[in-house]
């Protein structure tokens, strides 16, 4: 009897295994993709892309092949091999920086700008800049101030000698300044080919915290360039001075010759960001007024407002407000970076719709006078 019950009992277990090793419809399909080739070896440049946004001309160019990252540029890519590279990118390593020249690396003279358009509408018998004019007048370049601003000149000859003038008044109002605070003799600065003074150059005045900032930029790989609308010997010679040309050697500067258009024009931010090979997503611009700021947000760039002696209320559209460059480090740039958000470029953003008015119906409503013995009433 046990026996006869053993062997009952081996009968149960070995139908209950044939029951359980019946295989569902599809399931062979699925064993064999158990075999198949792993999902990470696949090449990701097959797959079909989602928001590519091109960053470099070639990649513009009609069957250029296309990268799998949403954006690219943005914190990481796929089709990187090798690890070390990717957390390069994921680091310090894919950011690229952008300095204004004056208020930023330099200190700033307003003041000599604005009386210099004064004296040189004075010396040309030119009609005076009224003082909206001359606010917005700041941080342009003076090109363009004189043919799109003060409406002074058209022809190319005229306004860029009337923009090198206003450069020599410029620099005589800023050394009688730091001589003590004497009248410049103007006379004797002369832009045309036969003056034979030679005009004294003032000196520059290095904003505090530039060279610390600009060295840990250096420390951890990050390019730095200038882009600004002043004057290419001006910034030059202002480097060499301050002995900052070794930080801008490798990758150059954008000066006001390089570009048509000044602030709040981005133009000379996306050439930097070329200088840079960085896309403009992942650079950041240090500027000191709100044109640096709003020409950085249209070339998608963070930015870094140096208020100075401003208060910090006026620069509130950037992304980061600080007194002086030495307020910074390298891990609050990556911070700004931090909150990146992925969007397709073809989406449509939402828009806010207006709740309807409706319309009520007029009435005309009869309220009765008091002094009026008749019965008589007003319209109201």
């Amino acid at each position: 009897g046990a026996a006869r019950a053993r062997a009952r009992r081996a009968q149960r277990m070995r139908r209950r295994c044939a029951t359980r090793a019946v295989s569902p419809p599809g399931a062979e399909d699925v064993l064999q993709d158990l075999f198949a080739e792993p999902q990470w070896r696949k090449d990701v440049s097959e797959e079909e892309p989602r928001g590519f946004v091109p960053s470099t001309p070639a990649q513009a160019m009609p069957g250029a092949q296309r990268r799998l990252d949403l954006q690219e540029g943005l914190v990481d890519d796929q089709t990187l091999g090798n690890p070390l590279q990717r957390l390069e990118r994921l680091g310090t390593g894919w950011i690229g920086a952008v300095f204004d020249w004056e208020g930023v690396l330099v200190e700033n003279w307003p003041d000599a700008h604005r009386q210099a358009w004064l004296l040189l509408a004075e010396e040309e018998d030119k009609r005076l800049p009224m003082a909206f004019e001359l606010q917005r007048s700041d941080g342009m370049k003076a090109e363009q101030v004189i043919s799109e601003v003060f409406c002074w000149a058209r022809d190319p000859s005229e306004v860029r000698r009337l923009a090198t003038r206003k450069h020599e008044l410029v620099n005589a109002l800023v050394v009688a300044e730091q001589q003590g605070g004497t009248e410049p003799d103007l006379t004797k600065i002369s832009g045309t080919a036969d003056g034979a003074h030679a005009q004294q150059l003032p000196e520059f005045r290095e904003r505090p915290g530039a060279r610390q900032l600009l060295g840990a930029l250096s420390n951890a790989g990050v390019p730095v360039t200038i882009g600004c609308c002043a004057p290419r010997d001006e910034v030059e010679r202002g480097l060499k001075q301050l002995g900052l040309e070794d930080f801008f050697q490798d990758q150059g500067i954008i000066a006001a010759e390089d570009v048509q258009y000044g602030k709040p024009d981005p133009e000379c931010y996306l050439y930097a960001a070329q200088l840079l090979e960085r896309p403009p997503l992942r650079c950041v611009v240090f500027g000191s007024d709100n044109r640096a700021i709003e020409a950085a947000k249209d070339a998608q760039m963070k930015t870094v407002a140096v208020s100075g002696t401003r208060p910090h209320y006026e620069l509130a559209s950037a992304d980061t407000v600080v007194r002086e460059l030495g307020e910074l480090s390298v891990s609050n740039l990556k911070n700004l970076f931090s909150l990146e958000e992925l969007r397709d470029p073809d989406e449509i953003e939402p828009e806010f719709e207006l709740e309807p008015e409706v319309d009520e119906p007029w009435v005309q409503t009869t309220y009765a006078d008091p002094e009026d013995s008749n019965g008589g009433g007003y319209w109201g």
